[in-house]
């Protein structure tokens, strides 16, 4: 396919809420790993919550010291105190990152996604989120991204391009929902797929030129065992997914839907994009 673009991958921003905990360590080296892929800059950011008792002073040396671990040279350090989510969301927006990497405090938990800061600040954001699970030893070689041709599943879309390594797969699968008892036509499997191959050219055609393979596939059945099926066969690294919410107010599409059910136990490295979140290369 013929590539015609003037976008190109500017350098990222990233911000990375910290809170002295091994969950936080992995977005952190998540982020340490991205700065050297593609020479992003960084802001370290940490709320002292008002039942802490280490001071200012013990709480800049701990992050320095995960900071010297990693190999990051440089980064903004920001501390501010007040409740997490109200300072959490005042950093977003006056520091303006590209992309927030947060740690997954809820993997242990028995209440899994529900009531984390995660699902508190995901009706508030306008940035993408980088939920991190996993070790970042290597770089984002497979991805994933779900496509409903939404405008936020293609922000999702296009907030994993400046992650992944060169000569990486990027996965779009789109979800043509029913049931074994109404099988499509061969047609409308056929039609979907040709309509999924050309919204992918079209993103594409506005993206930064990378040596990235991107795959379309079409499946058929229950969504949320779609999901899980071609997560297993293609086993990526992370999993991108649009997020349809309101400011204030968390869609139906949220609350009892695919991002609930995939961050509740994630497979993965989880990319969320809001509805508001802002992609340069195709805004």
């Amino acid at each position: 396919m013929t590539r015609t673009t003037t976008a190109e991958l500017k350098t990222q921003h990233l911000m990375v809420a910290h809170d002295l905990t091994p969950e936080a360590d992995l977005a952190l080296q998540r982020a340490a790993q991205l700065m050297g892929l593609r020479g992003a800059r960084l802001s370290l950011v940490h709320v002292c919550e008002p039942s802490t008792s280490l001071s200012e002073t013990s709480i800049r040396q701990q992050l320095q010291a995960r900071l010297d671990h990693y190999g990051v040279t440089q980064a903004d350090v920001q501390l501010r105190s007040g409740g997490r989510l109200e300072v959490l969301s005042q950093l977003v927006q006056g520091l303006e990152p590209d992309l927030l990497l947060l740690g997954a405090h809820h993997a242990q938990s028995s209440c899994g996604f529900s009531g984390t800061t995660l699902e508190q600040l995901l009706p508030e954001l306008e940035v993408a989120v980088l939920l991190v699970v996993g070790n970042a030893d290597q770089a984002y070689q497979r991805a994933l991204a779900a496509v409903d041709f939404s405008s936020c599943a293609s922000r999702a879309l296009c907030s994993l391009w400046p992650l992944l390594a060169e000569d990486s797969q990027l996965y779009a699968l789109n979800v043509l929902e029913g049931t074994l008892l109404t099988c499509p036509e061969p047609d409308e499997l056929s039609w979907q797929q040709r309509l999924l191959e050309q919204v992918l050219e079209d993103i594409q055609q506005r993206l930064p030129p990378r040596d990235i393979r991107l795959l379309g596939q079409v499946a058929y059945g229950e969504r949320y065992q779609c999901v899980e099926q071609y997560i297993q066969q293609t086993q990526p690294q992370v999993v991108a997914l649009g997020v349809h919410s309101e400011r204030g107010l968390l869609s139906q599409a949220l609350v009892g839907g695919m991002v609930q059910w995939l961050l509740s136990q994630p497979p993965c490295d989880v990319l969320l994009a809001p509805n508001a979140s802002c992609c340069p290369w195709i805004d």
